[in-house]
């Protein structure tokens, strides 16, 4: 009798990593209202957000900088994200 025997498969390594943001400057207006993620490869849906920060000139996180949609949005590959700036962050202050 013959049998067959499964050797465990090497799960292959992802690697997602940001490869640009667009606007990309040193200095960005006060009034920016979106800017826009791309990564090396698809990403799932449902995390990015909880995964990006806004930081200070201190590299502090700024509290309540993002807008957080209830669905994030991804172009159709999925390595294309929106994050958009919460509008209201222009009048605190």
């Amino acid at each position: 009798m013959n049998s067959l025997v499964k050797c465990p498969q090497k799960t292959p390594a992802f690697t997602e990593e940001v490869t640009h943001i667009f606007p990309s400057s040193d200095v960005l207006p006060e009034n920016l209202l979106r800017f826009y993620v791309c990564f090396s490869n698809s990403m799932q849906r449902g995390r990015a957000l909880e995964e990006i920060s806004l930081l200070d000139s201190d590299g502090q996180p700024v509290a309540d900088a993002l807008y957080r949609p209830p669905v994030e949005l991804w172009d159709r590959s999925m390595r294309h994200l929106t994050v958009l700036l919460d509008p209201g962050r222009l009048n605190a202050g």
